[in-house]
C-alpha cells in the first residue's frame, strides 16, 4: 500500500496476514523502509473496511 505522500506500508501475504491471537486475529502492518521495526497490529475485523475505505478514495 503506497499512500498519497509517497510513504509505502506493507501487509504479510494474505495467506498470512491474520496473526492467531488468544482474543482476536490481528493483522500486522509495518513500515516497508524498515523491515525489522516495530509492527502494528489491527484488529481483522477493522481491517477489511479500512481497506475498501482506501481503494475507494
Amino acid at each position: 500500500m503506497v499512500t498519497g505522500n509517497g510513504a509505502s506500508k506493507e501487509v504479510a501475504a494474505p495467506a498470512r496476514a491474520v496473526v492467531r491471537s488468544t482474543y482476536r486475529p490481528l493483522v500486522p502492518v509495518r513500515d516497508s523502509k524498515r523491515p525489522h521495526g516495530p509492527v502494528l497490529l489491527v484488529d481483522a475485523a477493522a481491517w477489511a473496511p479500512f481497506v475498501e475505505a482506501v481503494k475507494a478514495s
